[in-house]
């Protein structure tokens, strides 16, 4: 799930096409082996690192201002 959680935070990639190349036949399956291992829903992980790298472009931005 580590290289999952690495594709969610660096890449574009949809979560079917990260369910397929981590071998996984079907999406739900991904879904919920991803919140049984990392203890946290996949759209809430989604959501959480879209905030931080949000956050962390606007604090970049600002120390270059």
């Amino acid at each position: 799930m580590e290289r999952a959680a690495h594709l969610l935070r660096d890449t574009e990639l949809k979560i079917a096409e990260i369910s397929g190349q981590l071998g996984f036949l079907a999406p739900p399956h991904f879904i919920k082996i991803f919140k049984s291992i990392m203890g946290v829903l996949l759209r809430s992980f989604v959501i959480s690192n879209e905030q931080d790298q949000a956050h962390s472009r606007d604090g970049l931005i600002l120390m270059l201002g």
